[in-house]
């Protein structure tokens, strides 16, 4: 019985302190840091280096050839590129900067693996074997 008090005690006091440490921590504020980003002074930069991006882009044979067989001529597109505005410009240069050619096939790869390996995983748990003839 006596026995039984002093872990009853020395957990009632383990519980107190944990709360107490536990209070305190809650209490403390996040603190985040970073880099704040100066927008005045390379803001025109970045327009410039995205609008160069864009044209660029519209300018390559493969994209040229699509906009024309949409029906679309330079100066409709030149009339539409003028009429972006900075964070629209912006968006689309970084959607071009993140196409890839040809699409990307490691993903469809590393599917069909994963697809391959659960079904001879399932195989194997079930003691079953594939035979070819």
């Amino acid at each position: 019985m006596i026995r039984n008090f002093k872990y009853l005690a020395f957990f009632k006091q383990t519980a107190l302190v944990m709360i107490v440490v536990m209070g305190i921590l809650g209490m403390v504020p996040r603190v985040d840091a970073a880099f704040v980003h100066s927008f005045e002074s390379t803001d025109h930069k970045f327009q410039t280096n995205d609008l160069e991006t864009v044209r660029h882009f519209l300018e390559t044979k493969a994209v040229k050839n699509r906009l024309e067989t949409l029906g679309y001529s330079p100066e409709e597109i030149q009339a539409r590129l003028s009429s972006l505005s900075d964070e629209e410009i912006h968006q689309l240069a970084g959607n071009i900067n993140t196409l890839t050619t040809g699409g990307d096939g490691v993903g469809v790869v590393i599917g069909i693996l994963v697809i391959v390996m659960l079904v001879i995983l399932i195989i194997k748990l079930l003691d079953r074997q594939i035979i070819i003839r």
